[in-house]
């Protein structure tokens, strides 16, 4: 699958657009600028971790963003199957925009940053719960999370309006 990130024109939304493999698209206007790091975060967590089932795995299996999204980009869990990739790729994502938000990488330890995994993944969504963290969550890959949602965040910030740029899924 192709993720456009479009970023918007003056007055217009920035927009996230997905091309799926079978040649259907869908996509999502932005109402509120904060979601696109999350996003972000999202694409770094599960690319990194290698989760097939997350959220951008979901959409190229065919769930649209609206429907995926409840059109306010808000999960609606109560409507979909949930995987323990669906449960890591949103405890993780959470994670890594926190720390990108509130810290930056290093500055807790990870033992700090593998509490709050563990916890998340314990509570879980809907019917998983007390899941243990992903198997391959490390300082390493974590540390690589949080750059590469950093990296596309400001190559994000430094688009022109209307100008876009694609990512691999």
């Amino acid at each position: 699958m192709t993720i456009r990130f479009t970023k918007g024109k003056k007055g217009k939304p920035s927009v996230l657009t997905c091309f799926r493999a079978d040649g259907s698209a869908t996509w999502y206007y932005y109402k509120h600028t904060t979601l696109i790091l999350h996003d972000f975060c999202h694409y770094a967590a599960e690319t990194t971790l290698a989760l097939r089932c997350g959220f951008y795995g979901r959409v190229a299996a065919g769930v649209n963003l609206d429907a995926n999204e409840g059109g306010s980009h808000d999960h609606n869990y109560d409507t979909m199957a949930l995987t323990p990739d669906t449960l890591y790729a949103e405890c993780v994502a959470n994670l890594v925009e926190g720390e990108f938000r509130l810290l930056g990488v290093g500055e807790r330890p990870f033992e700090e940053v593998w509490a709050t995994v563990e916890a998340a993944c314990a509570k879980g969504l809907k019917n998983l719960r007390n899941l243990p963290p992903p198997p391959n969550f490390t300082p390493e890959t974590f540390a690589l999370m949080y750059s590469n949602a950093r990296e596309l965040f400001s190559r994000f910030q430094m688009l022109r309006d209307g100008e876009f740029f694609e990512l691999s899924f």
